[in-house]
């Protein structure tokens, strides 16, 4: 697999030991002395995670421990590592990492509708005082020399008068119906994926041959 964003030169990589690896299921290729951050960067892929709260796409930032976005979930199964920065992991034969904050992917998460919402009903907080505004503006502009509000006036107002006001009016119930719906989805497939993992971790235990007991992390302390 060609690695289009692989710059030429460099001596930390060795160019003759490809190592193969995947990423949220997609099999990738890198070099000897890669780190995951670098080996994803000199495949393409940009787009590494999600943001925590309202989901927004991140990518690699930094080259090292200070690198705030690109948390990845390290391994398979029940035995896996949370959180763990690409730019921290050395790449290996085999590595299998996935994006978290995100579900089914970072491309595709359902959960930023949770920013979608956020956004919605900050905006029609600020389209509120908007509608106060106008309809202020409307009944100054109406007033004649008589101070007589004109009808004429007041009805060329009223179309755009109406579409604030059902923005202010709709935005906040649907914006906290649409935070309230991401937070029960990302409870609901967090229960699940916990589920999941404690399932295969105790198939995985029972499968397993015990360790003898005069093992030493067995010993009774």
């Amino acid at each position: 697999m060609s690695e289009p964003f692989r710059v030429v030169g460099g001596p930390l990589v060795d160019r003759a030991a490809p190592v193969e690896f995947r990423f949220n299921g997609r099999s990738l290729r890198g070099l000897q002395g890669d780190t995951l951050a670098s080996a994803l960067l000199a495949n393409g892929v940009h787009l590494v995670a999600r943001s925590w709260k309202y989901h927004r796409p991140r990518g690699v930032m930094a080259a090292g421990v200070e690198e705030p976005n690109a948390l990845v979930q390290l391994g398979e199964g029940a035995h896996t590592i949370p959180n763990a920065r690409a730019t921290e992991v050395e790449l290996y034969e085999g590595l299998a990492a996935r994006s978290v904050n995100c579900f089914p992917g970072p491309e595709r998460d359902w959960m930023a509708l949770a920013g979608l919402a956020s956004g919605l009903l900050q905006t029609s907080m600020q389209v509120g005082g908007a509608v106060v505004l106008a309809v202020v503006t409307a009944v100054i502009d109406a007033r004649g020399a008589d101070h007589a509000i004109s009808a004429g006036t007041l009805a060329a107002y009223r179309p755009a008068l109406g579409v604030i006001a059902g923005v202010a009016v709709l935005g906040p119930p649907m914006g906290v119906e649409g935070l309230l719906w991401a937070n029960a989805v990302a409870n609901g497939i967090g229960t699940a994926w916990l589920m999941t993992a404690a399932l295969a971790a105790k198939k995985k235990s029972a499968k397993s041959p015990r360790l003898p007991e005069t093992d030493t992390f067995l010993k009774p302390t």
